[in-house]
């Protein structure tokens, strides 16, 4: 659920990662952007709900994890990167989406998914990360 007005965000589609969220106007660094929302469920049935390798379930702890309504937009929908413009704070059982520095209007919004492996391993990590930033990990 976006927390800033409509009017500063947009859905667009991007060349290697799908639909993506662009900022219409300038947010400034400490805005809420928003609260990533949706069905909590067990993550042990965290496979009946990701499908086609898209990344929108959230794990938020062992006890939880949260499923979003993918018919609306909405936070699910901010890509990830490795030089990310936006972090993620929870409060109260909300995760909170805040810009951690300027964001531009017409620039992507993206937050880095923290993503890491199950147990540490030399296999490469199954999540082929897309972001093109210059210090993608």
């Amino acid at each position: 659920m976006f927390l800033i007005p409509q009017d500063y965000w947009q859905v667009q589609e991007t060349k290697e990662k799908g639909r993506g969220i662009f900022a219409k106007k300038d947010i400034e660094a400490g805005t809420i952007i928003g609260d990533y929302t949706g069905k909590v469920i067990r993550p042990i049935d965290e496979e009946v709900y990701e499908k086609d390798g898209d990344l929108y379930l959230m794990y938020y702890n062992d006890q939880a994890s949260v499923i979003p309504d993918l018919i609306k937009p909405g936070i699910h929908l901010i890509n990830h990167s490795c030089e990310p413009n936006t972090w993620m704070h929870t409060y109260k059982g909300h995760t909170l989406f805040f810009a951690i520095r300027h964001i531009f209007s017409g620039e992507e919004i993206t937050v880095s998914y923290l993503l890491s492996p199950e147990e540490p391993s030399d296999k490469p990590s199954e999540f082929v990360c897309k972001c093109g930033s210059k210090t993608c990990t």
